[in-house]
């Protein structure tokens, strides 16, 4: 559990040159970059068991990945957000911590 804290705060897990390589996949048909207040957003489009979807990657300024989701039914879902799996995984490690000192 330590790692994984280490990891989403210290490391952009993944970086937007990183999603380049996904061009050479048969399934992605395309991605596109734009310029936001606070970093990059990145478009991904592809496809999932034939249903062409777009996927959204969301840069912090420093490049880390903050969030990643897509649209269903005009509903913004979360495959990860940065933030909400920190402020998880710090609670748990406190109870964690709480439960083995007593």
């Amino acid at each position: 559990m330590f790692n994984e804290i280490y990891d989403l705060t210290y490391l952009p897990l993944l970086t937007p040159y990183n999603l380049i390589d996904n061009l050479k996949l048969d399934n992605y048909t395309g991605i596109s970059y734009i310029k936001v207040e606070n970093g990059i957003l990145a478009e991904i489009t592809c496809y999932i068991n034939e249903v062409l979807m777009k996927f959204y990657y969301e840069f912090n300024s420093e490049n880390y990945l903050d969030n990643i989701y897509y649209y269903e039914n005009e509903q913004k879902e979360y495959l990860f957000n940065r933030k909400d799996m920190l402020e998880g995984l710090r609670s748990e490690y406190i109870n964690t911590k709480k439960v083995g000192n007593m």
